[in-house]
């Protein structure tokens, strides 16, 4: 540890007496003190011997020539002072190298602070890149949890959306046609995807089961009237049917059956549907019974015209007039009369 000092102006005052005196005992060696180039430092062990044994008299010139101390210059390189210095120019002259010593000390400090501020900024910007770095390692790792989370979110979505998918096309009867599976399996998909979040097994199966119930209506609609139009055919007369190869009377009756129906309310019973068919049904029928007495008048007309007696020896001529006149005489008649007098 460094020693601690005095000044002369302050052991002077420590003394009571003048800095002058202090100065002259330290040139001329009777205390111990250090010229730094600027002051006298003299240690502050010397304190206690000089209050206990008294300031030493300051010796008289002799005649040999002493060695003048070194003075201050001035810049010029001239010395400074002319004569021997008062005590207020030596404590000036002292507080100025005090200054002087503060002012560089403050200097340093700064210089120091300089330094210390360029080695925290560099620590501070090393500390927010590297703060900078792991944040973003962690919002990288975030990301890739995130995605991940969604990956396995819509892979588990997409196997729940196709095990109900299954399910809805096992519920269909076996003879169901392409376009029913097909609709079934939009209808499910696409109201399955707007359910959020994922519901219960048992709400999905209620939900499952009305879309499937929804996509057959039709279909079995459509069966349940093709089963009434057969039914009703099949009522056609034995000679306007055939188990073979449909009939024309039979095709007639399908597409009167499938028109009578489609004017009926889409609202309406089964009950009310069977009877429009059967309506239909019965004018085909009809007109095929129609068809059916005329031509059975028409032979019965021909047979009697042919088998009708004619009087021996009668010319060709007058055979062919009077089965003329017979013929005519059976078209004037209705459709019922030569059946009724198949006698003649």
């Amino acid at each position: 540890m460094t020693d601690v000092c005095y000044r002369t102006g302050q052991l002077a005052r420590a003394l009571g007496v003048s800095s002058y005196q202090i100065r002259r005992l330290a040139e001329t060696g009777l205390i111990e003190a250090e010229y730094s180039g600027k002051q006298w430092r003299i240690p502050a062990r010397e304190l206690v011997p000089l209050q206990r044994d008294g300031v030493p008299e300051i010796p008289a010139n002799t005649g040999e020539a002493q060695s003048p101390l070194p003075r201050p210059k001035s810049p010029s390189g001239h010395p400074a002072l002319f004569a021997e210095p008062s005590e207020q120019v030596i404590e000036a002259a002292e507080e100025v190298v005090v200054l002087e010593n503060e002012v560089k000390a403050l200097g340093l400090r700064r210089q120091k602070e300089e330094v210390l501020d360029w080695f925290r900024g560099r620590e501070r910007d090393e500390a927010e890149q590297l703060a900078a770095q792991e944040q973003a390692e962690l919002d990288r790792k975030e990301a890739e949890r995130r995605r991940q989370a969604r990956e396995d979110a819509e892979r588990e979505r997409e196997e729940w959306l196709e095990s109900w998918e299954r399910y809805a096309l096992g519920c269909l009867p076996s003879d169901a046609p392409p376009e029913v599976k097909l609709e079934l399996h939009q209808a499910v998909r696409e109201r399955l995807q707007r359910l959020q979040p994922i519901p219960e097994s048992d709400v999905t199966y209620k939900l499952v089961d009305a879309l499937t119930a929804k996509a057959l209506a039709p279909w079995r609609k459509r069966k349940e009237v093709e089963r009434v139009i057969e039914d009703a055919v099949n009522r056609l007369p034995s000679g306007a049917r055939s188990y073979f190869k449909p009939t024309a009377w039979q095709i007639k009756a399908t597409q009167g059956a499938r028109q009578a129906i489609r004017q009926v309310d889409q609202d309406a019973s089964l009950p009310e549907i069977e009877a429009a068919a059967r309506r239909a049904v019965e004018v085909t029928a009809a007109e095929f019974e129609a068809l059916q007495a005329a031509a059975a008048d028409a032979e019965m007309r021909e047979s009697i015209t042919r088998w009708a007696p004619m009087p021996s020896g009668q010319s060709d001529s007058a055979k062919e007039a009077a089965t003329k006149g017979i013929r005519e005489a059976l078209a004037a008649l209705p459709v019922s009369i030569p059946r009724q007098s198949r006698g003649l």
